[in-house]
């Protein structure tokens, strides 16, 4: 019976370089994304955050206002929802918007 035995053979040289070669070939194709010379993130307008000063008081036709308790969802746990219901209860009056 004849037994045939792989022998491990390193890869070649060519196969080594064919593979850097085409690494080297595909990272030209790969790079940062420039905006051209007259685009508006370069030359503007630019956007200019304000902050936001609510009216000192509140319409005339605005009779009541119903606090409802917060809700976290799946962003917050129950607990630390509830534990922020205290702080606005105390915190509207002192407003004297309500």
């Amino acid at each position: 019976m004849i037994r045939f035995v792989s022998v491990y053979s390193p890869p070649r040289l060519s196969s080594f370089l064919a593979l850097i070669g085409g690494l080297v070939f595909a990272s030209g194709f790969t790079g940062c994304m420039t905006p051209p010379v007259g685009d508006s993130a370069r030359v503007g307008p630019f956007f200019k955050a304000t902050n936001f000063r609510a009216d000192a008081k509140l319409p005339a036709n605005i009779r009541r206002v119903v606090l409802l308790p917060l809700a976290g969802g799946a962003v917050a746990p129950a607990a630390s929802a509830a534990s922020l219901d205290p702080g606005f209860r105390t915190e509207l009056p002192r407003r004297n918007r309500f």
